[in-house]
């Protein structure tokens, strides 16, 4: 693993997978997508920190995609991400992947929007727990058309369609698991405009 900070100055811009350092069971998530990233030397830069604030900047870099595995703690006027008490940050990421318990539901959706500049296309979880048996299964997939999804950042709906890919091809892959039902791919519009759901 690089210096945090190294990696920090160098992640504006480039792909980013980032996550807690200090959650014991990305073990495995993390050995699967390495197994892509090193296989295709992608130009992705993976950020491991126990720093929320490090953890905030990351996800308000500009960027063409972010991929965040981390817990989201909803509760009534609260949505966290990563650590109990750090709010959701903006997000700068063109594409994003949210790999959390319920980020496809309505609380984390709306806290998302609020901090949108653009349309931004999103593959999250239904579902009011992701198994950590998900990650291994789908991120492979998803880190398989990185190039894909940095060319068409500033395309939504085909950058939608890409990540749509991608989770059917997982899905196909691991069917005991079920992904499709549990995960889901739409276009997130910033607060004011009319949602645009792709279903």
């Amino acid at each position: 693993m690089a210096d945090e900070g190294a990696v920090r100055n160098e992640a504006v811009g480039r792909p980013l997978v980032l996550f807690p350092a200090r959650d014991k069971i990305n073990g495995p998530i993390v050995d699967a997508m390495r197994k892509v990233l090193d296989a295709k030397p992608y130009a992705v830069t993976e950020l491991s920190t126990d720093d929320p604030d490090t953890f905030a900047a990351a996800f308000r870099a500009p960027r063409p995609f972010l991929l965040v595995d981390a817990h989201s703690w909803v509760q009534p006027g609260w949505v966290g991400l990563g650590w109990r008490d750090t709010p959701i940050p903006q997000l700068g990421a063109r594409v994003l992947v949210l790999g959390c318990c319920k980020g496809a539901q309505q609380e984390i959706r709306r806290t998302l929007r609020a901090g949108l500049q653009r349309p931004t296309p999103v593959l999250a979880c239904t579902v009011d727990e992701a198994k950590y048996s998900h990650g291994p299964a789908l991120w492979p997939h998803v880190l398989e058309r990185v190039p894909d999804l940095v060319a068409t950042a500033s395309d939504p709906d085909a950058a939608c369609l890409i990540l749509k890919e991608a989770l059917a091809m997982a899905h196909w892959s691991d069917r005991r698991r079920r992904l499709e039902p549990k995960w889901m791919v739409d276009v997130l519009q910033p607060l004011g405009r009319p949602a645009n759901t792709h279903m």
